[in-house]
């Protein structure tokens, strides 16, 4: 089985310090958004979640 995440954009590593091995979807959209990766238009971006 693939995880949802996997369609996610990837958070930098240097965003990851201090972070556990798995995060919720809205606890990985926040993170992403503080590391200033853009989300929009992605599975990140609720608007265009399936």
């Amino acid at each position: 089985m693939r995880c949802w995440c996997l369609d996610w954009p990837h958070l930098p590593a240097s965003a990851r310090l201090g972070v556990g091995a798995c995060l919720c979807p809205a606890c990985l959209r926040a993170a992403l958004v503080a590391a200033g990766v853009t989300v929009d238009g992605t599975a990140a971006d609720p608007d265009t979640a399936i």
